[in-house]
C-alpha cells in the first residue's frame, strides 16, 4: 500500500501540538508496519484518497 502527504497536510502538521504530531507519527510507523492493524481504519473520501482513523481517534487525512 502506498501513502503519501500532501502539502496542505504537511502545513497543518507542522502546527500541531508536539503531543499530537507524536501520536500521529506513531499511528503512522503502525500503518507501516501493518496496514491491517485492528487499531487502524480507513475511511474512504476520494476515489484514490483515504483517511486514516487511529484507535485514540486520531484522524490522519491525506
Amino acid at each position: 500500500m502506498k501513502s503519501r502527504t500532501t502539502a496542505q497536510f504537511r502545513n497543518l502538521f507542522v502546527n500541531l501540538p508536539q503531543q499530537v504530531q507524536q501520536q500521529a507519527r506513531e499511528a503512522y510507523q503502525q500503518f507501516k508496519q501493518d496496514p491491517w492493524h485492528p487499531s487502524l481504519r480507513f475511511k474512504q473520501v476520494h476515489p484514490r484518497a483515504f483517511d486514516l482513523i487511529a484507535k485514540s481517534r486520531l484522524k490522519i487525512s491525506g
